[in-house]
């Protein structure tokens, strides 16, 4: 079966205390798992002038039809504002198998610096031309490598 994943990026719409992230990571891997749906959600909590509430990155992976409609769903959630899809690609296989929904919460200076950059969207890592590496799908695979149940 051929799989369709999309990666997106968008800013916390407000504050995001830990339980309003344990609250929304049960209700998307609850979600997920009734849409056959499996991916990866980075939350990087930003401290500056302008915004101190973060920045999702998220990489969801299922049938096309089934991704696009979350991805739209998605994007009229009240948490989310500036919802920028990022990359779309179709694949043979799952990236993230195992998980529903994976999650990191990380602050800005936890991350690389060739990786800070990426938060603001001008500056994320275009889609990779066939057959190249896609640099932000590797970095949000790796927290599957490090995180998932053997």
């Amino acid at each position: 079966m051929e799989l369709f994943y999309l990666i997106y990026m968008s800013r916390a719409a407000r504050k995001m205390r830990s339980a309003d992230l344990d609250e929304l990571m049960d209700w998307c891997v609850s979600r997920n798992r009734s849409l056959d749906v499996t991916g990866m959600l980075l939350f990087v909590e930003e401290r500056n002038a302008l915004n101190s509430w973060g920045r999702f990155v998220q990489v969801l992976e299922g049938p096309e039809e089934t991704v696009r409609n979350l991805y739209n769903s998605i994007r009229k959630d009240s948490r989310h504002r500036e919802v920028t899809e990022l990359f779309t690609y179709t694949v043979g296989r799952r990236n993230f198998p195992d998980w529903s929904m994976g999650f990191k919460r990380l602050a800005r200076e936890e991350l690389p610096p060739e990786v800070a950059n990426w938060f603001d969207p001008e500056n994320f890592p275009r889609a990779a031309e066939s057959g190249r590496l896609n640099i932000p799908l590797t970095y949000l695979h790796s927290f599957y490598d490090l995180y998932r149940t053997s």
